[in-house]
């Protein structure tokens, strides 16, 4: 059974007004040896290009917040490495980068947005479940179903979030492969996932680094806004899981409630 790594972030984005919530949390699903001889060696490349006139370019560590921060010319707080971004031909370079290593690697997307709001409406706090239980479950199941259909097994990583939160999330993750979720069961679950790893951002993972830009344009969309100038959106949805009969809104990210 080969071997596959889905690697998570989450966004949380608003209108305006701040009367809309979308929460997603959202992926890339790649192939363990994909992601050794193809991804983690081009996103090197994309570094050493972007930061060539910086010792060890590869040493940096992306994270989208700060390179829109630098784009909308909110240098306060950022690294300086950073900055460059402030330049429109810097951030062309960079999401195009992204978007090559998406399709070189074969990426698969996978997640799920939530309406905050709607679900404050349809259900009460004090029977509410968590979101990130939610949407984990959501993503999970449809985790199983791509496993199951490529005869492969899978890990889970999450960037760490400190003990107490990683914690929660091991503890969500468990829940879920020990007692399956609504559509796939337990069996499934413990056959084809094996365990969550939480990396810290230091270690410098590729994969969470590509990861990190996949939430925000799904939460764009859920709440009818334009994307960002310089985006990977119309990839990101092009990769979507599908499930095997082109319902990239079921099985790659689904949209609730």
């Amino acid at each position: 059974m080969k071997k596959y790594h889905l690697y998570l972030d989450e966004s949380e984005s608003y209108t305006k007004d701040r009367k809309e919530v979308v929460f997603c949390l959202a992926g890339i699903i790649v192939e363990e040896d994909k992601f050794n001889t193809i991804l983690e060696p081009e996103l090197n490349v994309l570094k050493n290009v972007i930061w060539n006139d910086l010792p060890n370019p590869t040493s940096y560590v992306l994270h989208e917040k700060d390179v829109r921060s630098a784009q909308h010319n909110k240098l306060r707080g950022i690294k300086t490495e950073f900055h460059r971004f402030k330049k429109s031909g810097a951030s062309r370079v960079l999401y195009r980068g992204i978007d090559n290593v998406i399709k070189n690697s074969s990426c698969v997307v996978i997640g799920a947005s939530i309406h905050m709001n709607q679900l404050d409406t349809h259900f009460k706090k004090s029977i509410l479940s968590d979101n990130y239980l939610i949407a984990f479950q959501i993503i999970l199941e449809n985790y199983c179903h791509y496993l199951e259909s490529v005869n492969g097994i899978g890990s889970v990583f999450y960037e760490s979030r400190e003990d107490k939160p990683d914690s929660i999330t091991r503890m969500q993750f468990n829940r879920i492969k020990a007692m399956g979720s609504m559509y796939v069961n337990a069996y499934a679950m413990q056959r084809h996932i094996r365990e969550i790893e939480f990396p810290a951002k230091k270690e410098n993972n590729a994969g969470l680094q590509i990861a990190d830009f996949v939430p925000n344009p799904f939460a764009r969309i859920a709440l009818g806004l334009k994307q960002q100038q310089h985006n990977i959106y119309k990839t990101l949805r092009k990769s979507r899981y599908h499930g095997g009969i082109y319902k990239g809104d079921r099985f790659g990210v689904k949209l609730m409630p």
